[in-house]
């Protein structure tokens, strides 16, 4: 990160690497959503590179981490931001999913040996979820990326996946199995539809993260009027 302009994390960042690191869920809110991916992504690794953590899973390939974007684009640049985070680090694998994998003997078979993380569009989760290419039992951090943008644009892909996330949660504590569950949502904006979603997925109280103090106060429900009333008199 040092080797990328990255010295130290500003309050946004810091905020997110203490709710990730901590486990808990978070939903992030920022206008630059798209190339801050510096915000939840190394603590995710820090997670990830503590084997004991998992130690109460069940056997088997499948991810403990996926990062579910809107499109193919985002996902790729994700996925050179991790293999930029994982020069220094060992233990950790990384798949980037596209709807070629699974017409690509060489892709499954690096499926089927085991990833710590996949990266993907939510289509091509989708699809290969379909065709059970992608176990999900240890499936233990969902992150939505892009979050407003996967619920306005894609809602029943974006369903599909949550559902099959819960169904695997619901699964493993009903049989004792007690493992990190964390959901993080990343999103541009505040809107109805990602309010729902994170009551859904956030099971215990998120750390709420906001950017931007007017998406903060869209959050808060302040009239927008009042909003322009108290940023004429700031300025």
């Amino acid at each position: 990160m040092v080797r990328q302009g990255f010295l130290k994390p500003n309050e946004f960042f810091s905020q997110c690497w203490t709710a990730v690191l901590a486990g808990i869920d978070l939903l992030a809110v920022s206008a630059n959503c798209a190339s801050e991916t510096s915000a939840f992504l190394p603590p995710l690794l820090t997670w990830l590179v503590n084997p004991a953590a998992y130690a109460t899973l069940p056997g088997g390939n499948g991810p403990l981490a996926a990062v579910v974007c809107a499109g193919w684009a985002t996902a790729s640049r994700v996925h050179s931001q991790l293999l930029l985070l994982l020069e220094s680090l060992s233990g950790v694998r990384v798949s980037l999913l596209s709807l070629a994998t699974s017409r690509n003997p060489q892709q499954l078979a690096l499926l089927f040996e085991g990833v710590e993380v996949v990266v993907c569009s939510v289509d091509v989760l989708e699809e290969l979820l379909k065709f059970r290419h992608v176990p999900l039992t240890r499936l233990c951090h969902l992150v939505l990326f892009e979050a407003c943008t996967l619920l306005a644009q894609l809602p029943q892909q974006t369903e599909t996946m949550v559902s099959n996330f819960e169904r695997v949660v619901s699964l493993r504590e009903a049989r004792g199995v007690h493992a990190p569950r964390q959901c993080i949502l990343f999103a541009q904006r505040w809107t109805s539809a990602l309010a729902d979603m994170t009551k859904r997925l956030c099971i215990h109280e998120p750390c709420m993260v906001f950017a931007d103090w007017l998406q903060a106060a869209l959050y808060g429900g302040v009239l927008l009027d009042a909003l322009a009333e108290i940023k004429t008199t700031l300025s």
